[in-house]
């Protein structure tokens, strides 16, 4: 794939872990304002995999595994990674659940592109990268300190599956 300087446009090399080196600019760094993200809502019978974030913002609440897009990346990827890194499991995306816009400061937004993903079962989640652990919760016990942005998120997963319930009785 072809990636180019998002300061003078030159096609760069590839660098060390796959980023891409401007030769007059250096590494590409993950652009963290108003950056894209991606996030796995990882369900299996009626629990979700919640980590517990280990770095500001928001150290100590509870949150669905997920960060920011690499240069390049596309948000499938990155739910894919972020899980991987944050809970030791490998996951497989089953569907979308929708994209919404965070606010995070005043001049802070964040757009994450959420999946719903499953897990093999028998896998055995584990904390690591910056989350200080992680657990299955059912989605009628969560924490509460869940992020609220977060919540919204099983909120509209929960009426996504019972309008498709009531659609199908009809």
């Amino acid at each position: 794939m072809n990636i180019y300087c998002y300061y003078c446009g030159v096609k760069t090399q590839e660098g060390e872990a796959g980023r891409a080196v401007c030769a007059e600019h250096g590494i590409l760094r993950k652009l963290y304002r108003n950056a894209l993200c991606a996030d796995a809502f990882i369900v299996r019978d009626g629990h979700v995999l919640l980590v517990k974030r280990a770095r500001e913002p928001f150290a100590g609440m509870w949150a669905m595994p997920g960060g920011f897009q690499e240069l390049g990346e596309h948000p499938s990827a990155t739910a894919v990674r972020e899980a991987k890194e944050e809970t030791g499991i490998d996951i497989q995306l089953v569907n979308l659940l929708g994209v919404y816009v965070e606010r995070m400061s005043d001049d802070d937004f964040r757009q994450v592109t959420v999946f719903i993903a499953d897990c093999a079962p028998g896998s055995v989640p584990h904390s690591g990268d910056d989350a200080s652990a992680c657990k299955w919760f059912a989605l009628d016990g969560l924490p509460d300190s869940l992020l609220p942005f977060h919540r919204q998120r099983i909120v509209d997963f929960h009426n996504r599956v019972f309008s498709v319930a009531v659609r199908t009785l009809r």
